[in-house]
């Protein structure tokens, strides 16, 4: 029966089972051994069949294959995420992924049926669902089984930026459009409950990524797996055209089991690769897809558009890149080149004003003004295609911005003047120290072995002056990327960062593989110069041994990236990094789903909590205790926060309120967080509410002893539990100092021939003052001696703390479980200076 009918009939009926088998075990997700069938029932609908109708109607015939399918697919996933949010911020729609997904996919599918039957096209997918070249699909196997073995291992590792996807997208396969976290640099509200994320468009990719593998830690990267398979594909066939199909082969090999790209294809970084992937299918198609009309080159130009709204550095570098490339590897004239490089400047000037209509719109005319001038002067075929490559650019370009340009929202993204200001710093004068790291970074990752074939492609490749373009783009590319890292901190590029700073090198290292191809070809060849001397198996036998031997040289140069790969993704485990082992089970203590926690690594704890967050940001390191509390309180208010996570990141990071995190606390322990009240309870016996931080849980130390507190914003009332003057019996002076009564008020002196002395317990620390949580004020005069430090000490005569100065003559120490022996006020100054002591007292929580 299957056999008996036409193609249209299957695709329709095999569409159709996939989609409904893949919405039914949506409601069905507690069924976990169903998820293979889940991830390919899905996948088929969402993209290898809507792609591979697409991939038919749009590509030329030598472009169409599985890979290309899968490709058009994630575009047109990317798209229909767009038009749904779209939707959901204009219409107020309220609109469910899964089913607008399923419904896009279905309208473009019987559209492309439809369409096909009117032109009398072959509907067959045979040329569009399979790869034709077995040498390249074994690469592909072999680079999607590192992937996925890699992939097992780094379950749950996500970096912080992608945490921030991966929320994002997992509110998307739920029920919204906002994001987890609020006061973060890269999260804009727009309107109606809805959020732009930076890069958002590869936010899509994770949000369907989750539909495929929703409960799952491994269900963002799903699809990132696939894209840095894909890669391989795009990258053989551009070798294949300039160097041959056995130079293509090398380099597929290379990249499949290039540890960088492995790396990246599994871990949680990902808009750098799939940006990747999508310049170099827009540049494979701009050089091979010649015969196919003006709808080529619009493809190439949407495939472009999408790298600016997926990762827009990579966006930069083929608006700077593509026409030297082009004109070095001669595919282009130079008069050519240059008309095409002033469009791709104005079509980059276009996207940093992307937010101001009117410069925008000017950019874009100017652009098409140039392709007028030249059609006027005499049109070529090669300058019809520029026209609609510009026009796929502007294409998503105005897709991407209209809706927050009708809403008046901004452009979802950086301001034009703060990117502007960022091209104008890179102009500063880099150090040597950041050019001598960077330069190591880069031998590393493209790696020694293949570094030192560099030279030999130059010299003696095929191909010579397209190798040379290749590299020479790499090299633009490395020093713009060395200009960005000039701005940064002194701690970049370090050799604990290789994996984390690596993605800004996947370019580089890309265009230096498919230079190499020059000499893999050349050096394939070498054995068959002279094939009269030996026999041709004899020949056949020795180019395999010379080929198994350089193969496993390769295979050796990388083994260093690989062993670098554990303390790469040590960097982005958020469990172990943090200190955040059983962290989910202390958040599942929270009453309340819309509760708040005010966290440092805020974009990681919501990807890895689920719960809402703010990020904790201070106006500055080392802030005084006084002052870095104030702040908290004033981000409790702002954003409504009724948590606070504290760990050795957040302590490290910031030197402040150090006692959160270090103070032996139990469960339920309370430490006063408002200290603007201390100086208003000199004089009383109690307080009413005053804010402060109850203990919620604390979690186990990892094997670095690092652990994690969470704490509740509380208003509790205190009480003072101990008061002291100092004249009562047990306190003396130390070095001859002076303790008097002055009506009633202890002053405490220097004595003669020394120039400090402070008070103390002189019959031992025995004070005895056993508190599970409190704080310890003291109410000072300076009269002419200074006060140096207050010191809290323990019955065992151990110095535990020093006490903080709140304001001139106000000192106050905060503390979990301790037991007081001795509190010693330490002046400095000269003989006879003194310091009126007016109290000091102990409160603990009512």
């Amino acid at each position: 029966m299957w056999k008996s009918m036409d193609w249209t009939s299957s695709i329709g009926i095999l569409y159709a089972i996939m989609t409904v088998t893949f919405i039914s075990l949506t409601y069905h997700q507690a069924i976990v051994c169903l998820f293979p069938i889940r991830v390919v029932s899905g996948a088929v609908s969402f993209i290898v069949i809507p792609g591979a109708l697409v991939a038919k109607v749009v590509l030329p015939k030598d472009l169409r294959n599985l890979s290309s399918s899968m490709v058009m697919g994630l575009v047109l996933l990317i798209l229909e995420c767009q038009m749904l949010v779209s939707l959901v911020l204009l219409a107020n729609l309220k609109l469910s992924l899964v089913i607008s997904l399923c419904s896009a996919s279905s309208v473009i599918v019987l559209s492309c049926i439809v369409f096909m039957k009117l032109q009398r096209k072959d509907v067959s997918l045979r040329d569009v669902l399979v790869i034709h070249n077995k040498h390249v699909l074994h690469a592909v196997l072999v680079g999607l089984f590192l992937r996925l073995i890699l992939l097992y291992f780094t379950q749950g590792t996500l970096a912080p930026d992608a945490s921030l996807y991966a929320d994002y997208a997992r509110a998307m396969a739920g029920t919204g459009f906002n994001s987890s976290v609020a006061n973060d640099t890269a999260v804009f509200d727009l309107w109606n409950g809805v959020q732009f994320i930076a890069h958002q468009g590869f936010v899509y990719i994770f949000a369907v990524s989750y539909l495929l593998l929703p409960t799952t830690a491994s269900g963002p990267m799903l699809l990132l797996v696939l894209i840095g398979t894909l890669l391989i594909y795009p990258t053989f066939s551009i070798t294949e055209h300039y160097f041959g199909a056995t130079a293509a082969r090398w380099v597929a090999f290379v990249l499949a089991v290039h540890p960088l790209f492995v790396f990246h294809s599994s871990a949680g970084y990902g808009p750098e690769i799939a940006s990747l992937m999508l310049l170099v299918y827009g540049v494979l198609i701009l050089t091979k897809g010649t015969s196919n009309g003006l709808k080529t080159p619009l493809i190439a130009g949407i495939l472009v558009g999408l790298v600016y709204v997926v990762w827009s550095p990579n966006f930069y570098i083929i608006c700077v890149l593509l026409p030297l490339f082009f004109a070095s590897a001669r595919i282009m004239e130079y008069k050519e080149a240059a008309l095409f490089q002033v469009n791709l400047l104005l079509t980059l000037l276009a996207a940093l004003f992307s937010a101001d209509i009117l410069r925008f719109s000017l950019c874009w005319m100017a652009v098409f003004g140039v392709l007028w001038m030249i059609r006027a002067k005499g049109p070529s075929k090669r300058h019809e295609q520029h026209a609609p490559f510009f026009l796929g650019i502007l294409s998503v370009m105005v897709f991407w911005q209209w809706p927050f340009q009708v809403l008046s929202a901004g452009a979802g993204g950086p301001s034009a003047g703060a990117e502007a200001s960022l091209l104008l710093a890179i102009l500063a004068p880099l150090t040597f120290e950041v050019t001598l790291r960077f330069v190591f970074f880069l031998i590393f990752h493209v790696s020694p072995v293949l570094f030192l074939l560099i030279p030999l492609a130059l010299v003696r490749g095929r191909n010579r002056s397209v190798a040379g373009a290749f590299l020479l783009a790499g090299l633009f590319g490395a020093a713009g990327t060395l200009k960005v890292f000039g701005l940064f901190e002194k701690e970049t590029l370090l050799p604990v960062y290789l994996y984390s700073d690596s993605r800004f090198f996947l370019f580089v290292v890309l265009t230096t593989v498919i230079a190499l191809g020059a000499w893999f070809e050349g050096y394939t060849s070498a054995g068959i110069i002279e094939p009269a001397v030996e026999k041709t198996t004899s020949l056949w036998k020795k180019c395999h041994r010379r080929s198994l031997v350089l193969a496993i040289v390769i295979l050796v140069g990388f083994a260093p990236s690989y062993l670098m790969i554990p303390s790469g993704l040590a960097l982005i485990d958020i469990e172990e990094r943090y200190g955040w082992r059983e962290l989910p089970v202390i958040v599942d203590l929270i009453d309340s789903d819309e509760a708040v926690v005010l966290a440092d690594r805020a974009r990681e704890f919501s990807w890895f909590t689920g719960k809402k967050s703010v990020v904790l940001e201070f106006s500055e390191v080392s802030l005084p205790s006084a002052n870095a509390s104030r702040e908290l309180i004033s981000l409790m208010t702002r954003f409504g926060a009724n948590y606070l996570l504290v760990d050795d990141y957040t302590m490290t990071h910031w030197r402040t309120l150090q006692f959160l995190l270090q103070e032996p606390l139990a469960v339920g322990s309370t430490l006063l967080l408002d200290y603007s009240q201390i100086e208003h309870m000199e004089n009383v016996n109690g307080t009413g509410p005053v804010r402060s931080l109850t203990l919620v849980g604390e979690t186990d130390p990892n094997a670095d002893n690092q652990y994690a507190r969470l704490f509740r914003f509380e208003s509790v009332s205190y009480c003072k539990a101990w008061n002291d003057n100092i004249l009562s019996q047990g306190w003396s002076a130390s070095d001859d100092g002076v303790l008097s009564n002055s009506s009633g008020t202890a002053v405490l002196s220097i004595g003669a021939g020394y120039n400090s002395t402070y008070i103390w317990r002189s019959a031992g620390f025995d004070l005895g003052l056993n508190v599970s949580s409190g704080l310890v004020i003291c109410y000072l005069e300076p009269i002419t001696a200074a006060v140096t430090n207050i010191e809290i000490w323990n019955t065992d005569g151990s110095l535990t703390r020093y006490c903080d100065r709140l304001e001139d003559g106000i000192y106050f120490c905060i503390f979990g479980q301790i037991t007081i022996g001795d509190i010693r006020i330490v002046i400095t100054g000269l003989q006879g200076d003194s310091v009126i002591i007016n109290s000091i007292s102990l409160w603990i929580e009512i």
